[in-house]
């Protein structure tokens, strides 16, 4: 809190400057009437008419100026009661009670941590690749338009659901990567400001896409490849891989819904090889 005394005497100051006013006007209008009806009458000059007109308008427009001046009188002494506009924790003080301060001087500092909010750098190629994909078809955004984002802390999940709410116009052409921000509810305050998190977005479709667990992808001199079973036995198929979603691949080319894919037992698996499914195995899965 700011001492009043001063900004308390400016708004008194003020009030009486407006009851002033009020009794100019008063005096003003009757003076007015008077005049206009001598004048009607042929006893008062066209001078005397346009000195008391002139004298009326004037004290209006004084109404005017001392009804502003006491709002922001009123308004400054509002101000020596120094409230957050945010709800949020305190931290140390900057000023102590008594101290003298100025326009600018921060006194505590507040940070808002219900709900909080996550900034974050995107590559500017997933920026491209996105406008690309949604162009072209490939993906498709959520119903309601929202990219929702999660939160990873220390490899463990936060139970609350985010969303996007900014992304930035420009690309940092020193870092190739795009400013962003997610906001998230916190309710028991778990989250703390400054704290570092992994996010993951989530937030465009694929239709019809082709998954297959990360394990099940092998790598050789030839590329990248998968076993699959064919008329009960083991074939090298060559794969194409796309995105990641979780712990799977997004098979771009070499494999079609359906396919049989082999995920564990390499080892024992050589091209040509006979397979035996076990559905049993299989349906628990």
């Amino acid at each position: 809190k700011i001492e009043p005394g001063s900004y308390k005497a400016a708004v008194d100051g003020a009030r009486a400057q407006l009851q002033m006013a009020k009794a100019r006007l008063n005096k003003a209008a009757r003076d007015w009437n008077r005049i206009k009806a001598m004048y009607a009458d042929n006893t008062a000059s066209q001078l005397q008419r346009d000195a008391s007109l002139s004298a009326y308008e004037i004290a209006k427009a004084g109404i005017i100026n001392a009804e502003a001046t006491l709002k922001i009188a009123t308004i400054n002494l509002n101000y020596t009661d120094v409230r957050a506009t945010i709800s949020g924790i305190t931290g140390l003080e900057s000023a102590d009670v008594g101290s003298l301060v100025t326009s600018g001087t921060p006194l505590v500092r507040i940070t808002k941590v219900n709900p909080i909010y996550a900034e974050f750098s995107i590559p500017d190629i997933n920026i491209i690749r996105e406008k690309y994909y949604i162009k072209s078809g490939r993906w498709e955004k959520a119903a309601d338009g929202k990219i929702k984002a999660t939160i990873k802390i220390n490899g463990k999940p936060y139970n609350k659901e985010g969303f996007v709410n900014f992304v930035d116009a420009d690309i940092d052409p020193g870092t190739s990567t795009v400013k962003a921000r997610a906001i998230f509810q916190n309710p028991s305050r778990y989250l703390m400001p400054g704290e570092f998190v992994r996010i993951i977005l989530h937030g465009f479709f694929r239709k019809d896409a082709v998954m297959i667990p990360q394990k099940a992808v092998l790598q050789n001199p030839l590329g990248t490849m998968v076993f699959v079973v064919n008329k009960g036995k083991a074939q090298i198929r060559p794969v194409k891989l796309g995105e990641t979603s979780g712990q799977y691949y997004i098979i771009e080319s070499g494999l079609k819904e359906g396919n049989l894919v082999i995920v564990d037992n390499f080892f024992r698996v050589r091209p040509g090889a006979p397979v035996k499914i076990d559905k049993t195995i299989n349906a628990k899965r």
